[in-house]
């Protein structure tokens, strides 16, 4: 009988292990808060008697919003540069790509799958303590996406929407879904980017504000 023998060092399985582990944390915390609006936003569904062309309307409005959390997120990059006295020179966010050039900025199309997650390109004018005000940069990210999601997810909450029926303007339904669906992609955004690793090649923002910390 041919028996086939993992022939991967242990501490190397233990390694992946270890990589996946954070990430199966992060994704738990963000499920426990979509689990928490969710009963409250998603127990009146049904009773909206939403139509097919409202239906559609609010899930385009629900993926807009999630492409805002990416936009948030980057543009906190940016921002923590600009308070750092960095200059900004890119900005990608899925298909589009801004740059700035010698004539200034123009928009382009972004080619590259792998950047379509988001990337912010912003670079010192001056040696004057880079490393800690790279820090600030990086943390701009997630801490744009966690403030921003926390109070999205709060706003949604405060319109009550456990209480929406058939009566509630259809506005109102719209407007607490997107703020549910930008809520959860923030606050997860926030969450995992702080987690040290990689992810398409790149290292996440916690695993370049650990270097930077430690004097990288």
């Amino acid at each position: 009988m041919n028996r086939s023998v993992s022939t991967a060092p242990r501490s190397s399985r233990w390694r992946s292990v270890a990589e996946v582990l954070p990430y199966a944390i992060g994704g738990g915390v963000v499920g426990a808060l979509a689990v928490s609006v969710g009963e409250r936003f998603g127990g009146s569904m049904p009773s909206l008697h939403l139509s097919t062309s409202q239906s559609a309307l609010l899930l385009m409005v629900s993926c807009m919003a999630l492409i805002g959390t990416i936009v948030v997120h980057e543009l906190g990059h940016l921002l923590g540069g600009r308070l750092v006295g960095f200059r900004a020179f890119l900005l990608i966010v899925g298909p589009l790509r801004l740059e700035r050039s010698a004539s200034g900025w123009r928009f382009a199309m972004n080619r590259s799958i792998a950047l379509a997650g988001g990337l912010a390109g912003t670079a010192p004018t001056d040696t004057h303590r880079v490393r800690q005000r790279m820090a600030v940069v990086i943390a701009g990210g997630p801490l744009s996406s966690l403030i921003t999601g926390v109070l999205a997810l709060a706003w949604c909450l405060s319109l009550r929407p456990s209480e929406f029926d058939i009566a509630t303007p259809f506005g109102r339904v719209l407007f607490a879904a997107s703020l549910a669906a930008y809520g959860f992609g923030s606050v997860g955004i926030g969450l995992l980017t702080l987690i040290p690793g990689r992810t398409a090649g790149f290292r996440t923002d916690g695993a370049q504000l650990l270097t930077f910390l430690r004097g990288g």
